[in-house]
Parts: C-alpha cells; sequence; structure tokens
C-alpha cells in the first residue's frame, strides 16, 4: 500500500463542502418543496457514490417517492410504502440512520411484497436511509442505493446526513417562504407594501448571498458576524449550545448575556426560535436559535440602539442559518479528523508485527512519529466507564505526543519523553473522572517489534496490579517480574508445572471429587494461617476446616504448612489466582 498524500483528504474535504455550499446556495433561489427536494437528491447523487439516489415523503399515511436520480424503473419511482415497513421503517423507529448490505436476506426489518417486487425491477440490493428531521418531527427519509451488495461507511452516512439536515432546513425555509408568498397575495391592494417588502427581500437576498460568498471564501465566525453587523448595524456575538462565547463582531460589548438571555431566549425560542429582549438601559437585543433539524447549535444575539425592523429581523434570522451550516461544517471536519485519527490508532495498536510503512506515512503525514514512541501505557478499570475515561486520557496530550485507544478491555496508549511523567498525568485524568479500583502501569516499547504482542503483555501485567490491589498510582511492570508467569504467556508452562508441583494432587483431588480444597489452602494463607479467620471468610464451621486441613495434611504432608515449603505453597495459590482472574483459559 503507497502512503497517502497528505493533500487528498484536504481536497476530497474541500470538494464535499463546496458541493454542501452550492446545494445550499442554489436552494436560496428555490421556493416550491418539489424543487428543493429534486436539488438535494440532484446534488447528493453524485457525491454519495452509489447506483441511485432517492427521497421519500409521508403523504396520506403512505410513504411516496418525492425525488430521485438514477433510477430507471418509473414503476418504482410510482411505489407507495405503508409506514413502518422496510429500511424506511427501522429509521421512522429510531429517528437515525439505518443501512442493509442485501436487502431482500435481511429479516431485520418487515418487509412488503408488492414493494420489494418493484425493488427487484429496479435491481436494488443495498439500501442506507437517513432521516429528515424538523424539530424532532420526521419529514421524509433520504436513501441511497446499491445494485449490488456493499456496505456503507461511517463517512459515506455523514455525507448523505449532512444533506438530510440541507433538505430538513430547506424544506421548513421553503414552508416559511410559501407563507410569506401568501401573505404578499393577500396585500397586492397595497403597491406600496408589496414593493417595500420584495425590497426587503432582494436585501436579505443580497445579504444572504454575501455572507455565504464570506463562508466559501474561508472565512470563520467573527467574519460573518462582521458581515452581518455591516448591513444590520449594531454588534453580534454568538453563543455555542453552552452559552460560551464562539466569537463575536469588532467592539461587541460585554454583556451578561450567558447568565440572562438563554433561560428568556428558550421560552421565545420554543414557537418561534427568535425574541426580542432588552439587556440594559438603551440596548435592545435580538435572540435566533441557531438550529439544523432538531439540534440545537447555539444562539446568535445581535445588540444594537434601536429595536430592530423586521426587514433587519429576517437577515438576522437568515444569518442564524448561514451559521447553523458553518457549525455543521466545522463539527464535521472535526469529527472527520477524530474519526480517522481513531481508525489509524487502532490500526497501530493492533498490527502483529512491526508497524509497516504505508501506517507511518499516514502518521507522519498526522504529524505523529510512531518511531519516537519509547513507551506504552495501560490503564485497567470496570468496562462501563472506559469511553468516557479514554476522552479524559487523551486530553492529557496534544494529540501527536501521544496515542491511545481501546485495546481489549483496556485503554492503552503509546508515548515518548518521560514514561513515569506521562504515566502519572494519565493516573490523574482517569481519577478525575470518577473511576474506582483502577490500574496504571507502564513498559518499554519498540516500533520495530511486533506491537500487539508488547501491549497484549502490558495488558496482562496491568490485570494482575489490578488483581493485586496496586491501584490509584502508576505502576511500572519491571517491578512485577516475580509475577511474570502470569503476565507473560510464554512462561505459562513454566507456570503451570510450578502450581502442580506444589499443588497438583490437591488439584486432582477436587477434580475427581467436585471439592475445592485449593480454594481452602488459598483462604488460610491470605488470612495468614488463621483458623478462626478462615472458617469465617469460608462461611464453615471451624471444625469443618479442621477436617479439610487434615485432609490436605494427607495430600500434601504435613509439612506444607511450614516454611520453607509453606512459602511456596502460598505463591502458588496465589499465581493460580492470578492467571485465572487474568486468563480464564489457563489450565494449569
Amino acid at each position: 500500500m503507497s502512503p497517502i498524500e497528505p493533500g487528498l483528504e484536504v481536497r476530497d474535504q474541500s470538494r464535499r463542502l463546496r458541493a454542501l455550499y452550492a446545494t445550499a446556495r442554489s436552494l436560496t433561489e428555490l421556493a416550491a418543496v418539489d424543487d428543493v427536494l429534486q436539488s438535494i437528491v440532484r446534488h447528493a447523487y453524485p457525491l454519495i457514490a452509489t447506483d441511485l439516489v432517492y427521497l421519500t415523503v409521508l403523504e396520506n399515511g403512505q410513504r411516496v417517492i418525492r425525488a430521485a436520480e438514477g433510477t430507471f424503473s418509473e414503476e418504482f419511482r410510482a411505489a407507495q410504502l405503508e409506514q413502518g415497513v422496510g429500511i424506511a421503517g427501522l429509521v421512522e423507529m429510531t429517528l437515525a440512520p439505518a443501512w442493509t448490505a442485501d436487502y431482500f436476506a435481511d429479516d431485520s426489518f418487515p418487509h412488503c411484497e408488492q414493494f420489494d417486487r418493484r425493488m427487484r425491477l429496479e435491481g436494488i440490493v443495498a439500501l442506507l436511509g437517513v432521516p429528515l428531521l424538523d424539530g424532532g418531527e420526521l419529514r421524509g427519509v433520504l436513501f441511497a442505493g446499491q445494485r449490488s451488495p456493499r456496505s456503507f461507511q461511517p463517512d459515506e452516512i455523514a455525507m448523505l446526513s449532512a444533506f438530510a439536515n440541507h433538505a430538513s432546513v430547506t424544506l421548513r425555509n421553503a414552508s416559511l417562504y410559501q407563507r410569506s408568498q401568501d401573505a404578499v397575495h393577500e396585500l397586492t391592494a397595497l403597491q406600496e407594501v408589496v414593493e417595500s417588502t420584495a425590497g426587503s427581500l432582494r436585501r436579505g437576498n443580497d445579504v444572504h448571498d454575501a455572507l455565504t460568498n464570506t463562508v466559501l471564501q474561508g472565512g470563520g465566525y467573527a467574519e460573518v458576524l462582521d458581515q452581518l453587523t455591516h448591513a444590520v448595524p449594531g454588534h453580534a456575538i454568538l453563543f455555542d449550545g453552552r452559552s460560551n462565547v464562539l466569537a463575536c463582531s469588532d467592539g461587541a460589548p460585554d454583556i451578561a448575556v450567558p447568565h440572562v438571555l438563554p433561560d428568556r431566549s428558550h421560552k421565545a425560542t420554543a414557537a418561534s426560535r427568535v425574541a426580542q429582549v432588552d439587556v440594559d438601559a438603551g440596548l435592545h437585543a435580538l435572540i435566533v436559535d441557531v438550529v439544523a433539524a432538531h439540534d440545537r447549535l447555539g444562539l446568535l444575539v445581535h445588540v444594537s440602539e434601536r429595536v430592530q425592523s423586521s426587514e433587519d429581523n429576517y437577515i438576522i434570522e437568515r444569518c442564524g442559518q448561514i451559521l447553523a451550516m458553518l457549525v455543521l461544517r466545522n463539527r464535521a471536519v472535526v469529527e472527520a479528523g477524530q474519526r480517522a485519527r481513531g481508525e489509524l490508532t487502532s490500526e497501530i495498536l493492533r498490527t502483529r508485527g512491526p508497524i509497516e510503512r504505508d501506517t507511518l506515512a499516514r502518521a507522519n503525514a498526522r504529524g505523529i512519529t510512531v518511531h519516537s514512541y519509547s513507551h506504552s501505557i495501560c490503564v485497567a478499570m470496570d468496562p462501563e466507564g472506559i469511553s468516557s475515561t479514554l476522552a479524559a486520557v487523551n486530553a492529557t496530550g496534544d494529540g501527536k505526543s501521544a496515542l491511545f485507544g481501546e485495546f481489549r478491555g483496556t485503554i492503552v496508549g503509546l508515548c515518548g519523553g518521560e514514561a513515569a511523567e506521562r504515566a502519572a498525568r494519565v493516573t490523574s485524568a482517569v481519577a478525575g473522572t470518577g473511576a474506582h479500583a483502577f490500574a496504571v502501569c507502564y513498559a518499554p516499547f519498540s516500533a520495530r517489534r511486533p506491537v500487539e504482542a508488547q501491549l497484549a503483555t502490558l495488558v496482562r501485567s496491568t490485570l494482575v496490579a489490578r488483581s493485586l490491589g496496586m491501584t490509584g498510582a502508576p505502576v511500572e511492570t519491571a517491578t512485577l517480574t516475580p509475577y511474570a508467569t502470569v503476565f507473560d504467556p510464554s512462561r505459562h508452562v513454566d507456570l503451570a508445572a510450578f502450581v502442580e508441583g506444589h499443588l497438583g494432587p490437591l488439584l486432582q483431588y477436587d477434580a475427581d471429587r467436585g471439592t475445592d480444597l485449593a480454594g481452602t489452602v488459598t483462604q488460610y494463607f491470605a488470612q495468614d494461617a488463621s483458623l478462626r479467620r478462615t472458617a469465617d471468610a469460608l462461611f464453615i464451621h471451624s471444625n469443618t476446616l479442621v477436617k479439610r486441613l487434615s485432609r490436605v495434611d494427607e495430600l500434601l504432608g504435613p509439612t506444607w504448612r511450614h516454611t520453607p515449603r509453606s512459602t511456596l505453597v502460598a505463591l502458588a495459590c496465589q499465581l493460580r489466582t492470578l492467571v485465572e482472574q487474568v486468563d480464564p483459559s489457563f489450565t494449569g
């Protein structure tokens, strides 16, 4: 495999983003819902790389196809599908994307015989559907189909979902536009009002075009806000969903918006998504929800010394839509980078041999120099907290000096520099998540040796440390050398021989009679040879314990309780317990 050129990913993202914004620009010129739907499908079709794309909406209790590209069967285009069946039924139920690699062989959803026949006429085999949501309401389903079996990758699902988000926003805008047109027709007798309204719309479209061009030319939040305040005098501030300031126009006042406006705006945006409030004496604010479908992305606040007109309100609301698309774009870029990094990390951690050249090249393209990593770190903890803890551990570095990912039910990372210091930071990050009874171990690492084998040994040593109660502080694996027969698979033959040599008669007796004398001896040493504490720990009478130990005397000989033999028997019990926790398949 040849190294991937760094520019290819950037050019591909740029091409897709240009297509998204080309769609947004063209949709501003469309009023009819059918035109909007056909435009979405037409723009999605060449980028999704499937044989056909079509869009269904709900009409009179039936799913009907309103727009399609790549189909050849008129009967398929005229098909109607009942609610709750097919891939559309899964999307309706979960309000999330759903797909199948082989439609006719998939029984995870109800089938409709009539619609299946039309699917066969069209030759569709693999199918992906994503929801068009507006305020939590399903407006339709956008599909991408293939006439041969295939899987759909996360980036394809994300791209189709992005087009679906455009469709949701623009369908709502088309409805708003239609209502405004109806209002204009009702006022045709008042020519001055008509001309004024038309002028406002032209101005709004001009400002919308200017804002869109700002984004297409690489502008960010601040540039869009400056463009807005140039069109509507005042100051503009953009907040994220948690009321943190993302950007503001030049000279924006320092007002207590996070503490005052979000609660008041929530009541207004539930119905209108827009609210006007008085901030301070002489200052008026227009608050616009920045939303995409049902996802509330933040708030746009425009502050001025005068109450904004309806024309200004329209422009500011259009700016909120542009900002929503910009937020989605930035989020998609970040998620794509995180996804690519996660896949690369997973590939590196699971490399059976030394890391291959093409993998190193892709890592180097992201500024990650794997050969500079000299140590590996492992966190063993309860599995349900791994995902959130992994995010906290990743936050301890700059994304290049260390790599962390999930590996065999633990968190494993590679790092350079001072390993003890890095392990201490990781330990602090894990403790900060509220995790309990977790162990952190670190060991030397070399990219020139088989990676998976090194990490597997580290994981086992960390599980041993956790079983020994060595939690809450980083442990170097070298300090666990006496337990190497447990966490080093190549030493399991030695371990089995050691356990058999000191506990063999007990284990054979237990296997033949279904008893647990070996467990009794293990607990005896764990309780420092105290008969009373051992009986309490085993929930048995002291006389029963005496009889069991007498049987052990017969099997091992009376010297097993006295040094130096007792030390070896106790160690065999401990090693046997540890290896059963680390590797349940051990049969020694």
